[in-house]
């Protein structure tokens, strides 16, 4: 970001000059979330458990996080794949900053040419918040340490990050009585799972909890 402010100090088009200011406007946001992880992450336990759990569509969040990210990424798409339209007991905070997470994490590692996807789906018991992509994938020894703080595995190591990111999805995850996982994407890639106890469905627009 430094360097790039030191080039506009430099005789440069109009182009240029919007290219320099979008490239550090872009490492400043990257350095903000950075440190808003480290700092969330010194705290864990405390900063991270929900102050009240409260009837989240989990359909709705996805496509806001969808809408909101997708236009700053044009470079690739970002699909919302929605199963059914379950309820859960959340903090939609939280609940996005999972969201968020996981698709920062995808557009990270994965080709540009590739979408990703975003993926709601349900079972009997549980509702599930999955990212899907196609890249490099996780190899199956490292994928129970990946959620681990300052995780930083070794196809990975030249890329930005504090390896905070996964540890604060699984962090939230298990403070809303689920869990993260990742899985093999099929034809490649990694699925990133979260699972939360299902409570009911989104049923003509209204939160329906199951009785």
């Amino acid at each position: 970001m430094i360097g790039y402010l030191d080039l506009l100090t430099r005789p440069m088009t109009e182009e240029q000059r919007l290219k320099a200011i979008d490239t550090a406007r872009r490492n400043a946001g990257r350095m903000a979330d950075l440190l808003e992880d480290l700092l969330t992450a010194t705290k864990a336990e405390e900063l991270l458990a929900p102050s009240a759990l409260v009837p989240t569509q989990l359909v709705a969040l996805a496509e806001e996080v969808v809408g909101s990210m997708g236009p700053t990424h044009a470079e690739r798409e970002l699909l919302l794949d929605a199963q059914c339209d379950p309820v859960v007991l959340g903090e939609e905070k939280r609940l996005r900053q999972v969201l968020v997470n996981l698709v920062t994490n995808a557009f990270k590692y994965s080709p540009d040419s590739d979408p990703v996807l975003v993926r709601v789906r349900c079972d009997e018991r549980n509702a599930f918040l999955e990212v899907v992509d196609h890249g490099p994938g996780i190899p199956a020894e490292d994928r129970e340490h990946v959620f681990e703080r300052f995780a930083r595995l070794a196809n990975t190591a030249s890329r930005p990050g504090l390896g905070l990111g996964l540890y604060i999805v699984s962090i939230i995850a298990h403070n809303h009585g689920g869990n993260a996982v990742v899985e093999e994407t099929p034809g490649g890639g990694a699925t990133f799972s979260v699972s939360l106890p299902l409570v009911g469905h989104v049923v003509e627009g209204e939160s329906r909890l199951d009785t």
